[in-house]
């Protein structure tokens, strides 16, 4: 194991793309780096300078880097292609391992990390025409969470009567989806900004290294697209 892993993170999956970088030194002291920006119609460009000038402000090089994490979905089908083949092409380039990680994870890990007693989490994400996908979580207290069940795809107008009383709701909560959301579920919403440092590229960096054994190589990493009625990856077709 080298003596201080680098570890680069990047979620294109959305609008708000996000890039982190995590220099671990040996004896546990850490530094973060991390940088946000809505995507426009170059995002194959946008996303390389972003992560160029990242490396720059941490005084890294790109070969000096150990490990890669990416968002694997589901999200917008352009710049989360993206995303992926730029890690792939890193982790091939520089014989490194990388971590592909669900959207639903990473917005889970991040409203985890405030909770100080159990609670069952639903994370959402628009899917436009093709419904709403919902993926719910068993949480016990900070960063402490697993599957309650598979990711499911509902219908807009279904998702009020598939959502559960209690809990927590969180993720890509659009003024579409707040609308069929009913005051008497008595859940509290937790908005995706309501931390702005609290990247989705942070919280799946984050979520990697506390899961070592998810790294792998890059021929393993793979997309997660939205199959009604449940979501699947491109190998399960």
């Amino acid at each position: 194991m080298p003596e201080t892993e680098i570890v680069l993170s990047i979620d294109s999956s959305d609008e708000l793309a996000s890039i982190s970088l995590q220099l671990v030194s040996g004896d546990g002291d850490s530094k973060y780096f991390g940088d946000s920006w809505i995507v426009g119609t170059t995002i194959a460009q946008e996303l390389l300078d972003k992560m160029d000038k990242l490396l720059t402000r941490a005084n890294i090089e790109r070969h000096e880097l150990t490990k890669l994490v990416v968002i694997s979905g589901p999200g917008r089908y352009a710049s989360l292609r993206v995303g992926l083949a730029t890690v792939q092409g890193l982790s091939l380039g520089l014989d490194i391992p990388a971590a592909s990680v669900p959207r639903f994870y990473a917005d889970a890990w991040n409203v985890s990390l405030e909770l100080t007693s159990s609670v069952l989490i639903t994370v959402l994400h628009d899917a436009k025409s093709t419904g709403v996908v919902a993926q719910k979580f068993n949480c016990t207290g900070p960063t402490l969470f697993e599957e309650y069940a598979q990711p499911e795809v509902y219908r807009l107008e279904e998702l009020g009567e598939k959502l559960p009383a209690g809990g927590l709701i969180a993720g890509d909560l659009t003024d579409r989806i707040c609308a069929q959301i009913p005051a008497s579920l008595q859940s509290k919403i937790i908005p995706e900004n309501s931390d702005p440092r609290r990247s989705r590229a942070l919280a799946a960096l984050e979520y990697s290294l506390a899961h070592a054994s998810i790294f792998k190589g890059a021929e393993q990493i793979d997309a997660l697209y939205v199959r009604p009625p449940n979501i699947t990856s491109r190998t399960e077709r």
